[in-house]
C-alpha cells in the first residue's frame, strides 16, 4: 500500500489546473473546488474560494505553483460543474480558433469527454450551446468587408496546421475586381499528378464582394505555380457543367484534354428542358414519358461508336416515315403520351414557333427511349 504522505502522493494531492471564467479570467482548480485569483504581490498569488463567505485559500508563486492551503470549505464540492466547466472551455477554444462547424466541435468533444451520468444530464444541449457559442465566435471574427479592397488576415492565409493557404491575391481590371487563390502544397501536388480534374463554379456561397466561388478537384490523391514546383499540370481529362463562359477557356488552356460535362448537370438541364416543354405534369404522372426521359439522361453513358450509330439510324428511320408520310399506329395506353407530345411538336411547328430543325431534334427525343 502506498504511503499517503508519500513525495508522490503530496504531489497529486497538491495538483492544481486553471480554466477560464466567462469574463476571461484565470481560476484555479483544486480539490474538485474553484477558486479565483484575490490579491498578487511581488512572490506570491492568494487565491479564494468563489463562493462568498467560504473561508479556503490557496497560496501559488508566480510561476503558479501550489505553495499551502488553509481553511475549510464551508460548502460540498463540486466535480459535476468542474467536468462540465472543463469540457465548455475546450469547446469555446476551438470555436474561437478553427472554422470547423459548432456543431461538429460540440459531438466531437461530447464523444471524447465521457461525461458522467450526471454531467451529461446539466450539459447544454447543441442548440443551447450553438446558440451561445456562435455570439463568441463572432466576435472573434473579423468584420466582413463591404468592397473587394481589405487585408486577408493572417490566421485566414494559412492552415489549422500552420501550412500557407493563401495561393495568390492580385486585382485585375485595373484594380475593380479581386481574384483570391487558396490551395496547400499538397493539394498543388495531387492536382498537377492527377489525369482527371473536375471544375465548378457557385454563386451561392460566394460572400458579400465577391461574384463566384470556383473549386477544383482531383480524381486521385496556374501553369506558372506547376513550373515552380518542376511539375507540369497537363490534365488528360476535364469535367465541368454548362456554363458558356468557361466553355471556351477550358478549350484554350487545355487544348489537349479530353473536356467532358458533369452529369449531374446535364441532367439538371434535361430536367430543365423538361419544364421548359410543359411536360413537367406528364413527366409526374406517365411512367412511359418519365422512362423515355431517363433513358436520355442516360445516353451519355452509352459509348460514343454505338450512340452514334443509333441515333443515325434513328434520325434516318424518322426522316424516312415523315417523307414517306408515315401514319400513325393504331392507339393504345402505351402510344398515347407519345401522339400527344407528337402533336403538341406538330402544333408548334405549324404555329411557327419551332422551325424544321428544332421540330426534328425534338422528334429525335421523343424516339430516344428504349423499345420493350
Amino acid at each position: 500500500m502506498d504511503n499517503p504522505c508519500s513525495p508522490s502522493s503530496l504531489q497529486e494531492t497538491n495538483k492544481i489546473s486553471f480554466v477560464t471564467s466567462n469574463k476571461g479570467k484565470p481560476l484555479l482548480t483544486f480539490g474538485h473546488y474553484l477558486f479565483k485569483c484575490n490579491k498578487t504581490t511581488d512572490t506570491k498569488r492568494y487565491w479564494v474560494c468563489i463562493e462568498r463567505q467560504c473561508g479556503a485559500f490557496i497560496h501559488t508563486n508566480l510561476n503558479d505553483e501550489f505553495l499551502l492551503t488553509s481553511g475549510d470549505h464551508t460548502h460540498v464540492a463540486g466535480p459535476d460543474m468542474l467536468e462540465m466547466r472543463a469540457l465548455r472551455e475546450k469547446m469555446k477554444n476551438r470555436i474561437i480558433n478553427e472554422t470547423t462547424s459548432i456543431t461538429k466541435i460540440y459531438d466531437e468533444e461530447i464523444a471524447k469527454a465521457c461525461l458522467s451520468e450526471s454531467t451529461a444530464a446539466t450539459f447544454p444541449t447543441v442548440v443551447e450551446y450553438r446558440s451561445n457559442m456562435s455570439k463568441a465566435r463572432r466576435r472573434a471574427t473579423p468584420v466582413i468587408p463591404t468592397s473587394c479592397v481589405f487585408e486577408i488576415p493572417m490566421p485566414y492565409q494559412k492552415t489549422l496546421t500552420q501550412e500557407q493557404f493563401l495561393l495568390m491575391d492580385f486585382y485585375v481590371k485595373r484594380g475593380k475586381d479581386r481574384v483570391v487563390v487558396f490551395a496547400t502544397v499538397q493539394q498543388l501536388q495531387l492536382l498537377f499528378n492527377s489525369e482527371t480534374i473536375f471544375m465548378d463554379g457557385t454563386f451561392s456561397v460566394a460572400p458579400v464582394g465577391f461574384e463566384q466561388i470556383f473549386l477544383m478537384h482531383v480524381q486521385h490523391f496556374g501553369q506558372e505555380t506547376a513550373v515552380a514546383m518542376n511539375e507540369q499540370f497537363q490534365p488528360n481529362r476535364i469535367v465541368t457543367d454548362f456554363e458558356t463562359a468557361l466553355l471556351p477557356a477550358v478549350r484554350q488552356e487545355f487544348p489537349m484534354a479530353i473536356h467532358t460535362g458533369c452529369l449531374f448537370h446535364f441532367i439538371r438541364s434535361v430536367h430543365r428542358k423538361i419544364i421548359s416543354l410543359r411536360l413537367g405534369n406528364d413527366y409526374s404522372k406517365t411512367a412511359d414519358i418519365r422512362e423515355q426521359c431517363k433513358a436520355l439522361m442516360a445516353l451519355s453513358l452509352m459509348p460514343i461508336s454505338e450512340l452514334i450509330q443509333n441515333e443515325n439510324a434513328r434520325c434516318e428511320h424518322l426522316i424516312t416515315q415523315l417523307n414517306a408520310g408515315a401514319t400513325p399506329p393504331k392507339e393504345s395506353g402505351r402510344t398515347t403520351a407519345f401522339q400527344r407530345r407528337f402533336e403538341t411538336l406538330k402544333s408548334r411547328f405549324d404555329k411557327n414557333e419551332i422551325n424544321a430543325k428544332q421540330l426534328l431534334h425534338g422528334f429525335g427525343l421523343l424516339l430516344a427511349g428504349p423499345k420493350k
